[in-house]
């Protein structure tokens, strides 16, 4: 490995592994903090606190969340998360059942989607969509499936990283998230479908904004997944701040000076990491262009491009490193593609 990142290659394919999971880490991180502040601000409003209060405010509920955050940023190991990532896990689990009930037939009103309005909200589930329409949903797909800068910190920190426990903890990690993204996806596209209220889809990128927002079992929704990107949000600044001090250092080397000592680098990046990613999600509220453009970019950098290269780079005898090449183009096509769409 090249320097204290999670670069798995010497020379200028490591910096470039380490360039590409540091700003898609970064970017990510910025979204968790968007989603915070965005469903704080409305739970507020939600159970009554008055609307002028700072409580109701976005930006409050952006930097707030920096007094829980920091201290586990700051850690060198990604296991001194493992508590919080269970509490995050259960949260998600409890979130996945609520939008599932929304979605089953109930006569419940506190289930009710279309707040007592019937059928209004519901419209047509469509079994395929357009090309366009697609390509343009694509980088959410790639992002959705992106957590490859943490299996090198977790397979170190394993306590016998064999390479079929290895490959059990990545199985059972995607096999987990399709699940849940299946459960969530279909249930909230088969409550709403393609149907428009004022000329807008009633179901959002958010989708907890589809609902009534005056339900008590929203508002719950809406803490819960605050937790959930609260606790994420140290798995992203620590692969993060690691690839940008092995930028660090790799640029000092190369500059012919030395780096800091590890004990002044590592907090000076966490802090920067963490008055940069606050600043800018002050600043941007779209949740979902941030999440397409870190899809688009780093999300398929990390996934497609860079892994074939190096495949492809690392393995000259190997007659299945065409297919590294392969993933290395469809990586160049989509990139660009998913780019043109978003902004178009």
């Amino acid at each position: 490995a090249h320097g204290s990142g999670p670069g798995c290659c010497d020379g200028s394919l490591g910096l470039l592994f380490d360039a590409a999971i540091g700003i898609k880490c970064f970017g990510v991180a910025i979204s968790y903090l968007i989603i915070i502040g965005g469903s704080m601000s409305r739970t507020m409003r939600g159970v009554g606190v008055d609307p002028a209060s700072i409580l109701c405010t976005r930006r409050f509920w952006v930097a707030a969340p920096l007094l829980f955050v920091a201290p586990l940023s700051y850690a060198r190991q990604i296991s001194a998360m493992r508590y919080t990532s269970l509490v995050a896990l259960l949260s998600i689990l409890l979130i996945t059942v609520m939008i599932l009930a929304f979605a089953l037939p109930t006569h419940s009103p506190e289930l009710d989607p279309c707040d007592g309005g019937g059928d209004a909200c519901r419209g047509t589930a469509h079994a395929a969509t357009d090309f366009e329409s697609t390509v343009r949903a694509l980088p959410l797909f790639i992002f959705a499936y992106t957590c490859h800068q943490n299996v090198v910190s977790v397979t170190n920190e394993m306590r016998a990283p064999t390479a079929p426990r290895v490959l059990g903890v990545v199985g059972s990690s995607v096999l987990v998230a399709m699940c849940v993204y299946l459960v969530v996806s279909l249930s909230g596209y088969f409550t709403f479908g393609d149907a428009k209220v004022g000329g807008k889809y009633v179901l959002k990128s958010d989708i907890l904004d589809s609902y009534p927002q005056d339900l008590a079992i929203v508002s719950v929704a809406r803490v819960l997944i605050s937790v959930v990107v609260l606790f994420c949000y140290p798995l992203q600044s620590h692969p993060s701040c690691s690839c940008f001090i092995s930028l660090v250092r790799a640029i000092s080397q190369r500059c012919g000076r030395s780096a800091p000592q590890e004990t002044i680098l590592r907090p000076l990046v966490v802090t920067i990491f963490l008055v940069a990613t606050v600043s800018i999600a002050l600043v941007v509220s779209d949740l979902r262009v941030i999440l397409s453009v870190v899809g688009a970019t780093g999300s398929t950098a990390v996934s497609y491009i860079l892994p074939g290269l190096a495949y492809y780079t690392l393995h000259p005898e190997l007659a299945s490193r065409w297919f590294g090449l392969a993933l290395f183009c469809l990586g160049c096509l989509l990139m660009p593609l998913s780019l043109t769409m978003i902004f178009i």
